[in-house]
């Protein structure tokens, strides 16, 4: 929903919402010309080498998010948006970074982290609803670039 309102498609990531079993395909092809599905759940338990599935899907949905970031600062040029930096796998509260992954990581400092994550999530949510909603008109191409022209509709409540 964040990037339909946003007019964008993730590069290199699909996600695909699909309840507790959601996942992301990894368009990028490391070392094989295999589309790799990332599991957005975990098995329920805490090991101390965590869940590599799950932290590659966390690693791309971070890219993911970070895409949608990016955007927003087209928007918004000149502001800090989001209360938590975000790099790669690492979320930035003041001084502390907490990894996104649960390898190698305690209980405590995940947790942090996805509570960093849903306070961005948070935010971005809220500057959306102030934004007109994006959407691409079917029957109207544009003549030089051959994408489509996106319009903006009002949301009226």
């Amino acid at each position: 929903v964040i990037a339909e309102r946003l007019g964008i498609e993730f590069v290199g990531y699909e996600l695909v919402p699909f309840g507790s079993c959601s996942f992301i395909r990894s368009l990028r092809k490391e070392n094989s010309d295999k589309i790799e599905e990332l599991p957005l759940y975990g098995s329920g338990g805490w090991r101390p080498f965590g869940q590599p599935a799950l932290d590659k899907a966390l690693i791309a949905f971070m890219d993911c998010f970070i895409q949608v970031e990016k955007r927003l600062k087209q928007h918004f040029p000149g502001t800090q948006l989001l209360p938590y930096r975000m790099l790669k796998d690492k979320i930035i509260d003041r001084d502390s970074q907490y990894l996104i992954k649960m390898q190698l990581n305690s209980p405590e400092r995940w947790t942090k982290s996805m509570k960093c994550l849903l306070l961005n999530m948070k935010r971005v949510i809220g500057i959306l609803t102030t934004l007109p909603i994006v959407t691409q008109q079917q029957n109207s191409p544009q003549l030089s670039s051959g994408t489509l022209t996106p319009t903006i509709n009002t949301l009226k409540i």
